[in-house]
């Protein structure tokens, strides 16, 4: 039979209680850990990401001549070649999203390691930022994009002369359009 002191059980319902509040205090601290991380994970912001491919062949670009039509507006949007690159997806890095939009779009493959930033501009509603990457191989292009998108190579000499490019991507990849004329001539 086993005998316990009053003093002993008190002392150990005391503990208990004890227990039972830090419990309960632990729970609450993490319920708000998790409502906080809740919170920052909805401000953080959308991405949009382009990537500026070079290669010894010349640079990819896509074109995409659907979206010549948008189907709230009924005139005739202009189509542009434009670096491979779209809209971050859930939980996605910038780097991430750029190695899934160039291998969709074009084809190629590239780690998020061989991606380095050329430009991070905030938007207001999103971040955009350009990739380049340098690639020693020529690269298989795919014919098509995902979506459709013509996909064709281009030399960086041809692009500044584009008057078809996209134009603010064309704004801040010219310097390094221009270094890559003078590297190769």
């Amino acid at each position: 039979m086993l005998f316990f002191s009053v003093e002993w059980l008190s002392k150990f319902c005391f503990m208990e209680a004890n227990m039972k509040a830090w419990l309960r205090k632990r729970q609450q601290e993490q319920t708000e850990e998790t409502a906080e991380q809740v919170r920052w994970m909805q401000q953080e912001r959308s991405i949009a990401v382009a990537v500026l491919v070079v290669t010894p062949a010349g640079i990819p670009l896509v074109r995409d001549p659907r979206r010549a039509f948008a189907l709230d507006e009924p005139q005739v949007r202009p189509v542009y070649w434009k670096l491979p690159g779209g809209k971050g997806e859930d939980r996605e890095t910038p780097e991430e999203a750029a190695a899934r939009e160039l291998l969709q779009e074009t084809g190629i493959r590239v780690s998020c390691k061989d991606l380095s930033i050329l430009w991070r501009e905030n938007r207001g509603s999103h971040d955009y930022i350009i990739f380049r990457a340098d690639l020693v191989r020529i690269p298989r292009l795919a014919s098509l994009g995902d979506e459709g998108e013509e996909v064709q190579m281009f030399s960086a000499e041809r692009i500044l002369q584009m008057r078809d490019f996209f134009p603010s991507q064309k704004r801040i990849i010219e310097q390094h359009l221009l270094a890559l004329v003078v590297f190769a001539g």
